[in-house]
């Protein structure tokens, strides 16, 4: 049996065949693309969605504002290139008020560049 000291820094674990296994304690990691950390906070996995959804955004920046696409195939090019990355394994953690505002914002951002700005009319 380990100190309490060391069961707080590393989880030891032995096989069958006698061989032991040392598992280190970590605040945060990286599993099938989602950040999990050690409190299985959120805020951390949502923040790294929004910023890859915005990176696609800045890569696809000249299609999205380019007037020789049609707003139907830059609208088919956001749902399954941008929206996915962003909702990406979303159905694993709680979305809140807060969050869903910040999708929405981001969602937002994004059809604004496909239709473009409002114009106001001349009285």
């Amino acid at each position: 049996m380990t100190n309490t000291k060391d069961s707080q820094k590393a989880l030891k674990i032995t096989a069958e065949d006698e061989t032991t296994y040392e598992l280190e304690k970590v605040k945060k990691f990286k599993y099938l693309g989602v950040v999990i950390t050690d409190k299985n906070e959120m805020e951390e996995e949502i923040e790294e969605r929004i910023m890859k959804g915005s990176i696609n955004l800045g890569r696809l920046n000249k299609f999205l504002t380019s007037k020789n696409v049609t707003r139907q195939t830059k609208k088919q090019v956001y749902k399954t290139v941008i929206r996915p990355t962003v909702l990406y394994a979303c159905e694993t953690s709680t979305l809140t008020k807060k969050w869903e505002q910040r999708l929405e914002i981001g969602e937002r951002k994004i059809l604004r560049k496909i239709y473009g700005g409002i114009k106001e009319q001349e009285q």
